[in-house]
């Protein structure tokens, strides 16, 4: 009885881990895997490397304040966006990052560290155990208070309007 029962399990653990639903036939892509393009960010930190975005600092690249990549289509401006389901995948080995929606990039001054400073609602991807997913504003509040969560893996609906609040963010796991 006890070796039937060993068998078994490992079936039933494959059964319960979580896929991701097929892609939807209008889904697109923003990232051809080849390089930057649609994209503008600095180029000292981002990268495509094996056909995925890459973001790395280093000691002779260092970041100077946050810093990101921003999504500004074939024409070269940042894209609005209606109601949307995004879908990624990432690795983090050290540090923490996120990923912004519903944000707005902000004016350039002289005084700024760099010109890819936005203000918005970030799910944050940090290299810490449980800590990914969670609702922060990046260059507002930060973390709202009772809205952190970390449910990996996890789908974001997010619909207009633009950032009415967190009202518009729903979380599921997959």
């Amino acid at each position: 009885a006890l070796s039937s029962l060993l068998v078994v399990c490992p079936a039933l653990t494959q059964e319960l881990q979580p896929t991701a639903p097929p892609e939807p036939p209008d889904m697109k892509m923003l990232c051809n895997g080849k390089d930057l393009t649609g994209w503008d960010g600095d180029r000292r930190l981002w990268s495509v490397k094996d056909g995925a975005i890459r973001g790395e600092t280093t000691k002779e690249n260092p970041t100077y304040g946050n810093t990101f990549l921003v999504y500004v289509g074939e024409d070269g401006k940042p894209v609005v966006f209606k109601d949307f389901e995004l879908r990624l995948s990432f690795r983090i080995e050290g540090g923490n990052a996120g990923v912004q929606y519903r944000s707005a990039l902000k004016p350039f001054r002289d005084t700024d560290k760099n010109k890819w400073v936005v203000a918005g609602y970030q799910a944050e991807v940090e290299n810490t155990p449980g800590k990914v997913g969670f609702l922060y504003h990046e260059s507002g509040r930060g973390w709202p208070p009772g809205l952190r969560f970390a449910a990996p893996p996890m789908r974001y609906r997010v619909t207009p309007p633009r950032v009415p609040g967190v009202l518009n963010v729903c979380v599921s796991e997959t």
